[in-house]
């Protein structure tokens, strides 16, 4: 009984060991590390350096290179360039993300909404419009108003009919701001140099 007892507290350990090393994604104390702490091991120590500056450049201005095209802009081969992209991609060195021209979608008006509505009918309100095709993004705030939601349309007559058929047919609002954009210049984290004028 006092051995089985014993194999027990041991595995116990263990399970502990295990769990706490995966909550810090470092070693256990058996010196196992577990795929989920490598992982996480490599994402916290992997940054970009000087030298992936020409391959993130060409990134930038068009994802769809091949590597072998990569590798000719960086002056790697095509095997260098895959396996240094899925390092940095793997452990978050760089972020893909992809933006698409909102015009090429027949977007040409933009707007932030701040709205006010109800504390009782918040979830409701900000449910239904995150389901709108128009609206784009949806949050709860604090402050003057409850919740943020930024809007497309095809156009400024297409936005007035959304703020007064969609956002006025709604009961819970009792304010709303309403702020245009005229220019977007960033998104998804990219300054867009077309975007802005010397």
């Amino acid at each position: 009984m006092q051995k089985v007892r014993h194999d027990l507290d041991a595995t116990d350990r263990r399970i502990t060991a295990v769990l706490l090393a995966l909550e810090r994604g470092t070693a256990d104390p058996g010196g196992v590390r577990t795929p989920v702490a490598e992982r996480r091991s490599r994402a916290r120590t992997l940054l970009p350096l000087p030298e992936d500056e020409a391959l993130i450049d060409a990134l930038v201005e068009d994802s769809r290179m091949t590597y072998g095209e990569l590798a000719h802009r960086t002056g790697r081969t095509p095997r260098a360039v895959r396996r240094r992209l899925d390092a940095l991609v793997e452990t978050h060195g760089v972020r893909l993300a992809t933006e698409v021209d909102l015009a090429l979608l027949g977007v040409h008006a933009e707007a932030l909404l701040w709205i006010t509505a109800d504390p009782g009918a918040l979830e409701e309100t900000g449910q239904i419009l995150s389901r709108h095709p128009q609206v784009r993004f949806t949050a709860a705030t604090t402050g003057s108003s409850s919740l943020l939601v930024a809007v497309a349309a095809t156009d400024l007559s297409a936005l007035y009919v959304f703020l007064t058929g969609t956002v006025g047919a709604l009961p819970h609002i009792s304010g709303i701001e309403v702020a245009p954009i005229l220019s977007g210049v960033k998104r998804t984290g990219l300054v867009r140099p077309a975007s802005i004028s010397v």
